[in-house]
Protein backbone atom coordinates (compact mmCIF):
# COMPACT_ATOMS: atom_id res chain seq x y z
CA UNK A 1 0.00 0.00 0.00
CA UNK A 2 1.23 3.31 -0.93
CA UNK A 3 1.82 6.09 2.09
CA UNK A 4 0.03 9.37 1.33
CA UNK A 5 1.98 12.34 2.94
CA UNK A 6 -0.14 15.26 4.17
CA UNK A 7 0.74 19.17 3.80
CA UNK A 8 2.99 18.53 6.73
CA UNK A 9 4.72 16.34 4.72
CA UNK A 10 4.37 13.58 7.36
CA UNK A 11 3.11 10.08 6.56
CA UNK A 12 -0.63 9.75 7.04
CA UNK A 13 -1.35 6.96 10.36
CA UNK A 14 -2.48 3.67 9.51
CA UNK A 15 -6.34 4.91 11.10
CA UNK A 16 -6.71 7.62 8.66
CA UNK A 17 -9.40 6.77 6.43
CA UNK A 18 -7.43 8.09 3.81
CA UNK A 19 -4.16 6.04 4.45
CA UNK A 20 -6.40 3.33 3.94
CA UNK A 21 -7.46 4.04 0.92
CA UNK A 22 -4.71 5.38 -0.68
CA UNK A 23 -4.13 2.85 -3.20
CA UNK A 24 -7.51 2.97 -4.38
CA UNK A 25 -8.05 6.63 -5.15
CA UNK A 26 -6.56 8.42 -7.70
CA UNK A 27 -3.96 11.25 -7.09
CA UNK A 28 -6.03 14.11 -8.02
CA UNK A 29 -8.49 12.94 -5.30
CA UNK A 30 -5.96 12.20 -2.98
CA UNK A 31 -4.36 15.71 -3.50
CA UNK A 32 -7.74 17.55 -2.61
CA UNK A 33 -8.40 15.66 0.52
CA UNK A 34 -4.57 16.08 1.70
CA UNK A 35 -5.13 20.01 0.95
CA UNK A 36 -8.11 20.23 2.72
CA UNK A 37 -7.57 19.96 6.63
CA UNK A 38 -11.22 19.81 7.69
CA UNK A 39 -11.60 16.66 5.64
CA UNK A 40 -12.55 14.37 8.30
CA UNK A 41 -14.99 16.33 9.36
CA UNK A 42 -18.92 14.78 8.53
CA UNK A 43 -19.79 17.98 6.22
CA UNK A 44 -16.84 17.76 4.24
CA UNK A 45 -17.63 18.22 0.45
CA UNK A 46 -15.59 19.45 -2.79
CA UNK A 47 -16.48 20.18 -6.27
CA UNK A 48 -14.20 18.47 -8.57
CA UNK A 49 -14.74 18.85 -11.95
CA UNK A 50 -14.66 15.41 -13.50
CA UNK A 51 -15.17 13.15 -16.37
CA UNK A 52 -15.57 9.42 -16.24
CA UNK A 53 -14.56 7.13 -18.73
CA UNK A 54 -16.08 3.34 -19.07
CA UNK A 55 -14.42 2.00 -21.63
CA UNK A 56 -14.02 -2.07 -23.21
CA UNK A 57 -13.35 -3.82 -26.00
CA UNK A 58 -15.67 -4.89 -28.31
CA UNK A 59 -16.17 -8.30 -29.24
CA UNK A 60 -13.74 -9.10 -26.34
CA UNK A 61 -15.03 -12.60 -25.49
CA UNK A 62 -15.79 -14.20 -28.29
CA UNK A 63 -12.53 -12.86 -30.23
CA UNK A 64 -10.50 -14.03 -27.31
CA UNK A 65 -12.39 -17.30 -27.04
CA UNK A 66 -11.89 -17.94 -30.64
CA UNK A 67 -8.31 -17.23 -30.37
CA UNK A 68 -7.29 -19.09 -27.20
CA UNK A 69 -9.24 -22.53 -28.94
CA UNK A 70 -7.27 -22.04 -32.60
CA UNK A 71 -3.75 -21.60 -31.59
CA UNK A 72 -1.63 -23.36 -28.66
CA UNK A 73 0.12 -19.62 -27.67
CA UNK A 74 -3.31 -18.34 -27.93
CA UNK A 75 -3.74 -16.80 -24.76
CA UNK A 76 -0.29 -14.95 -24.55
CA UNK A 77 -1.83 -13.52 -28.33
CA UNK A 78 -4.66 -12.26 -26.94
CA UNK A 79 -2.29 -10.64 -23.69
CA UNK A 80 -0.24 -8.87 -25.97
CA UNK A 81 -3.36 -7.77 -28.06
CA UNK A 82 -4.69 -6.60 -24.81
CA UNK A 83 -1.49 -4.39 -23.76
CA UNK A 84 -1.24 -2.92 -27.41
CA UNK A 85 -4.54 -1.67 -26.84
CA UNK A 86 -4.47 -0.56 -23.21
CA UNK A 87 -0.93 1.17 -24.05
CA UNK A 88 -2.61 3.07 -26.69
CA UNK A 89 -5.74 3.97 -24.75
CA UNK A 90 -3.84 4.97 -21.77
CA UNK A 91 -1.24 6.81 -23.45
CA UNK A 92 -4.28 9.16 -25.02
CA UNK A 93 -5.60 9.69 -21.97
CA UNK A 94 -2.68 10.99 -20.05
CA UNK A 95 -2.41 13.23 -23.15
CA UNK A 96 -5.13 14.70 -22.47
CA UNK A 97 -4.52 15.42 -18.71
CA UNK A 98 -6.67 12.28 -17.54
CA UNK A 99 -5.94 9.29 -14.82
CA UNK A 100 -6.46 5.62 -15.42
CA UNK A 101 -8.07 4.78 -12.46
CA UNK A 102 -8.56 0.90 -13.25
CA UNK A 103 -8.23 -1.71 -15.41
CA UNK A 104 -10.24 -4.89 -15.14
CA UNK A 105 -10.01 -7.76 -17.96
CA UNK A 106 -11.23 -5.94 -21.08
CA UNK A 107 -12.01 -2.83 -19.26
CA UNK A 108 -10.30 0.45 -18.37
CA UNK A 109 -11.83 2.94 -16.41
CA UNK A 110 -10.43 6.69 -16.23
Amino acid sequence: MSVLAGPDGKANAPGDPLFRGASVISPLVAGVLLTNTTRLSKDFAAFVPAIVLCADIAGFSVAGAALTRAEERGAEDLRRIVNRVFDRVTAAIQTAGGQVLQFSGDAVTA
